[in-house]
């Protein structure tokens, strides 16, 4: 096994274990520009981010900059407004109640 001590990039893994975060967080913060990384072998290859990026990113607060904001999530979802806690509670929706409101 070859140690990552004098590597001058990290892996995803690497990358993610350092900074405490999962793979997927590390891969979604390189594909939104926030965290430089190259591929030596073209697209479909290895991933390495450069060393010393991780290295100031653990000293801080472990987060990159956002590079700018989604533009997915610009406004929330209707699914995640907030609701009521009480089931019984009448939407404002036409039409017949459902039937298990009908009671």
């Amino acid at each position: 096994m070859v140690r990552d001590d004098h590597c001058q990039f990290l892996s995803v893994r690497q990358t993610a274990h350092r900074l405490g975060v999962a793979e997927i967080t590390v891969r979604r913060w390189i594909r939104r520009g926030c965290l430089p990384a190259i591929q030596p072998y073209g697209p479909g290859g290895h991933i390495g981010v450069p060393r010393a990026t991780i290295d100031a990113l653990a000293r801080s607060d472990g987060a990159p900059p956002e590079a700018e904001p989604s533009p997915h999530r610009a406004t929330p979802a209707a699914h995640e407004q907030p609701t009521t806690a009480n089931p019984t509670h009448k939407a404002s929706v036409p039409g017949p109640p459902p039937r298990w409101m009908r009671r």
